[in-house]
């Protein structure tokens, strides 16, 4: 259960401060050893929200589905209460697909511009969608979305570089 493609978890880790322990963390999980894992990312909890991420991405031991999507929900809460990027977007899209949580589309809008300003380029690319037509309760600022659009087109999100072609914007890459 990840709504994000596992490059940007990577590259998330590759920027964070705490990322040799997590990379081991990662190790763990992919050998089969989650508690090991968890156990690495409950010590990083309190100093890093992307352990609280990572950790929120594994189930533990004798835990059910209900039981696993409640804690990763409650994980992702907690990051993203810490400002992380990659809880905030998580959390959209989740209200926007109405996959765990129930859909809504104005908490989704709402946590994409969260994500977007804390730097999530994948929130970017859909929040910079959002201002660029405009929604139901957000005007249309097609200056301010093509930023966003241009910024997470110019970080590796394919899917804004398509979307400024279809729009007459030509980016590198």
């Amino acid at each position: 259960m990840c709504p994000f493609n596992e490059k940007y978890l990577h590259q998330a880790i590759a920027n964070d401060k705490y990322s040799d322990s997590l990379n081991e963390a990662l190790h763990k999980f992919d050998e089969g050893y989650p508690e090991i894992g968890h156990e690495i990312c409950d010590k990083l909890g309190i100093k890093s929200s992307l352990a609280i991420v990572v950790s929120s991405l594994f189930s533990k031991d004798h835990e059910n589905e209900i039981e696993f999507e409640k804690r990763h929900i409650l994980d992702l809460t907690k990051a993203a209460e810490q400002k992380n990027s990659l809880a905030l977007y998580s959390i959209a899209v989740y209200y926007d697909q109405g996959t765990i949580l129930e859909e809504s589309k104005s908490k989704a809008q709402d946590y994409y511009c969260r994500a977007a300003k804390a730097g999530s380029d994948l929130a970017k690319h859909v929040y910079g969608i959002m201002l660029y037509y405009g929604t139901d309760t957000l005007k249309p600022n097609k200056e301010e979305g093509i930023k966003l659009l241009l910024s997470s087109a110019s970080n590796g999100v394919d899917d804004a570089r398509v979307f400024l072609s279809s729009i007459g914007i030509t980016t590198a890459g």
